[in-house]
């Protein structure tokens, strides 16, 4: 990952954005922050990943300077490429906390995804 990991953010579950953006329309609000119920840096969401695979954690750092290099030079792209590459770039470097909203935790995804590869469709012991 870029830098040292310490950015923060509460990732949502798409069940949770939708029932916010449901309530948001409901209210007749024309924006709404909305976050996951779970404020974490991105080296927590990496240790989260790992706990899940029940694997010793690896996690290079970055150092910060190449993902705004990147950023600098993804102009030069066809803008279908570097917009979405722009913007995952720049959310990599800020914390992006908005209010707290559902049930649906990133852990319990991930748990979820591992189980699901450790046992796949019809091969549950």
């Amino acid at each position: 990952m870029f830098g040292d990991g310490s950015q923060r953010l509460n990732p949502i579950d798409g069940a949770d954005l939708a029932e916010a953006i449901a309530d948001a329309t409901d209210a007749d609000r024309g924006w709404a922050e909305i976050g996951g119920p779970d404020v974490m840096t991105q080296n927590e969401i990496a240790l989260a990943a790992f706990a899940a695979l029940g694997t010793e954690p690896r996690i290079t750092h970055l150092p910060d300077i190449l993902r705004r290099a990147a950023r600098a030079v993804l102009p030069i792209l066809p803008r279908r490429m570097s917009g979405p590459a722009r913007f995952f770039l720049t959310a990599l470097g800020m914390d992006m906390v908005a209010p707290r909203f559902g049930t649906r935790r990133l852990s319990d995804h991930f748990a979820r995804l591992a189980d699901a590869a450790d046992h796949p469709k019809g091969h549950r012991p």
